[in-house]
């Protein structure tokens, strides 16, 4: 018996993605969230589709496997947005080299 195949064009989103990017670790849980979450608004309320790394790392996460799963995310983004203060991060930081080596372009928001 013959089977036909069929194919499904699965469109891309409308809108760029952007990975938030800076310094978690050694900082209050709380000040760190709140500044994600406000690159995260701002990003979103200018149209991009956003990943917020605290949405996807639980708390009290080591830092080893957050890298793991921030790492994982990052490459399917299109943006990398660097926080002020991400240069005291090493992981913001390897996740700008990262970015940097695969061509994701880099955003910052200064005012965040």
């Amino acid at each position: 018996m013959d089977r036909q195949r069929h194919y499904i064009d699965i469109p891309k989103n409308s809108f760029e993605t952007v990975y938030i990017a800076g310094k978690v670790t050694g900082r209050d849980y709380a000040e760190a969230r709140a500044q994600f979450d406000a690159a995260a608004d701002t990003l979103g309320a200018m149209g991009y589709g956003v990943v917020n790394p605290m949405d996807i790392v639980a708390p009290g996460t080591g830092w080893r496997e957050a890298m793991r799963i921030c790492l994982h995310v990052l490459p399917m983004t299109d943006y990398i947005c660097l926080l002020p203060g991400w240069e005291a991060s090493p992981g913001a930081c390897m996740e700008k080299e990262i970015a940097d080596k695969v061509g994701i372009k880099v955003i910052q928001l200064t005012d965040v």
